[in-house]
């Protein structure tokens, strides 16, 4: 059998506004187009994996539950190979706010700036 579709989706700044320092789950709410993207990755087959850099994932998982957001696991991933580092998550594709597609050295260095400077520096 194949091994499933396994996507991440980061927390804070994909499926909720951004908010440095995190701000509690009770002061939260989606982003709009969120539930509904999630709920079109799902009917596609995907397996969504939260990925986040909170601790309480049995908070995300409530909190997600709570506003109907469809999802697979929080912070792990069953259908990773064995062996692999337990901290980065093994994921066939990740959705984040903060990250840099590497296609080359020609042009990553800039573009880990121009990120940096539109997050907002240092949080």
């Amino acid at each position: 059998m194949k091994d499933p579709k396994v996507v991440g989706i980061d927390f804070d700044g994909v499926l909720v506004p951004k908010n440095y320092p995190m701000k509690p789950f009770s002061e939260l709410d989606i982003l709009p187009g969120a539930r509904e993207g999630m709920a079109e990755l799902k009917r596609q087959g995907w397996i969504i994996v939260i990925d986040s850099c909170r601790g309480d994932s049995k908070g995300i998982r409530d909190f997600l539950r709570e506003k109907g957001v469809t999802f697979d696991y929080v912070g792990v991933n069953p259908y990773a190979p064995k062996g692999v580092n337990k901290g980065k998550l093994h994921v066939h594709v990740k959705l984040d706010d903060r990250v840099v597609t590497f296609r080359s050295w020609k042009n990553a260095v800039r573009q880990i700036n121009e990120n940096y400077e539109e997050n907002g520096g240092a949080d």
